[in-house]
């Protein structure tokens, strides 16, 4: 890999990036995303769309383990060929496009009704892009950084979801499995949704400093992201029920709304403004990861061309998207597909892998 002495990660740094990669501005609608097949049993969805999670980790760990040095965007051209390696990395670069302009979009969408209403959509998404494509050019060690500091807002939020079990009702989560197995099931589309982002280990593994804490380091992130979307989904169900849900567009809001401390007159606001640094690392992340895969079908592409041009283009397709209803429209069914791709490309991967070394071993 190039350059890769320059951006080693630590343990911590690796393992809150990929924690960046997932949890996004989608946790506070995840409820509403599968409430809707299986109702009160919704964070048993996302639960069981945790499985997708760990396909994805499970498969990166096979391939790292047998390429350490080398990542997906490396393999794909070793194995398929330059033509149809670069292809697929090109796939690879309109993942990771969909995912900033999704975040950009939804971030922008949310703070325009709770809090800089005042501004134009332009203006939000304008800043946002490029305060998070400044936190790129930083490097990834900078995102590193940045993330093991602004973790500490996601537990704080998430947190905040013990409300819900002194203000909420049992009776909102019961029957337990009352919706039916296939209803649960339906729920999980949803919940793999959330889990998007993930496959970024695939692009990353290279640049852990310590590769025996590889494992170690998806396992842990995988589990967290795994149990804070589940909690959220319980704690909104069991706060507000399965029936309110669909009424709101970001659900898990709600929980935040009930929170009334006497020295701080509007603690909504507060949280929000930290949330802000958890969807600009996520974007920072994405962005990372667009960077390193146009630098590979490009060589001579510089940054700072790269980051000055990307800005204006990201910036017109997150228009596109900025109204909420519209943007979900759009990205859910993108999302689906980009799963469906991610599952079956890791499957092939894997099989050549092992049947390369197999034909090695003859």
């Amino acid at each position: 890999m190039n350059k890769v002495e320059n951006n080693l990660l630590t343990y911590n740094q690796f393992s809150k990036i990929m924690i960046f990669s997932c949890i996004t501005i989608s946790i506070l609608s995840l409820p509403n995303d599968v409430v809707g097949a299986a109702k009160q049993d919704g964070w048993i969805s996302v639960l069981l769309g945790g499985i997708y999670l760990f396909y994805i980790i499970i498969g990166a760990l096979y391939i790292a383990h047998n390429y350490p040095n080398e990542n997906i965007l490396i393999l794909n051209r070793k194995f398929f060929g330059k033509f149809f390696g670069s292809i697929l990395n090109i796939v690879q670069l309109f993942i990771y496009v969909v995912y900033i302009v999704s975040e950009v979009s939804g971030i922008s969408n949310f703070l325009r009704v709770y809090i800089v209403d005042f501004l134009s959509s332009f203006r939000v998404m304008f800043l946002y892009i490029v305060i998070a494509a400044l936190c790129s050019y930083k490097g990834l060690k900078a995102i590193g950084r940045i993330s093991e500091i602004v973790f500490y807002n996601i537990i704080l939020s998430i947190s905040i979801g013990i409300i819900a079990l002194v203000k909420g009702s049992i009776l909102n989560v019961m029957p337990v499995f009352g919706s039916g197995f296939i209803n649960i099931l339906k729920g999980t589309k949803g919940g793999i949704y959330a889990y998007s982002g993930i496959e970024i280990v695939l692009i990353l593994y290279p640049y852990i400093n310590d590769k025996n804490k590889l494992k170690t380091a998806c396992i842990r992130s995988s589990v967290l992201i795994c149990l804070s979307y589940t909690w959220v989904t319980f704690a909104t169900i069991f706060y507000l029920g399965h029936t309110f849900i669909p009424k709101a567009i970001w659900s898990s809001l709600y929980i935040i709304e009930s929170l009334r401390l006497p020295i701080i007159n509007n603690f909504r606001f507060i949280l929000m403004f930290l949330w802000i640094f958890v969807s600009l690392t996520a974007v920072a992340v994405s962005y990372y990861a667009c960077e390193l895969i146009l630098k590979d079908l490009l060589k001579k592409l510089k940054r700072n061309v790269f980051y000055f041009l990307s800005v204006p283009i990201m910036l017109y397709i997150s228009m596109l998207l900025s109204e909420e209803i519209h943007r979900r429209e759009i990205t859910y069914p993108l999302a689906s597909i980009i799963s469906i791709f991610n599952v079956l490309y890791i499957l092939l991967m894997v099989f050549i892998i092992h049947f390369k070394k197999e034909k090695a071993h003859e």
